[in-house]
């Protein structure tokens, strides 16, 4: 696990709740760019730490950051 994808992973769910998706998806491009084979440890459902991939990661911010859009029309 590094810590500069989870960190720009971070940053890019921080964007996508506050409705900023420009610079989610710029960060997103980024991610899947230089990190498509990154894994990502996420907090689960007890505290437990899980371990998802980096195009995992995009797909879930993307599907969000549609469903905002929708639900803000």
């Amino acid at each position: 696990v590094e810590a500069k994808p989870a960190l720009t992973a971070y940053l890019a769910y921080q964007y996508v709740q506050q409705n900023r998706f420009t610079e989610a998806n710029t960060l997103l491009q980024s991610l899947e760019q230089n990190y498509s084979s990154a894994l990502l440890a996420t907090p689960g459902p007890q505290g437990q730490m899980q371990y998802r991939s980096v195009t995992d990661t995009v797909k879930v911010l993307r599907s969000q950051m549609g469903t905002s859009t929708s639900a803000g029309k």
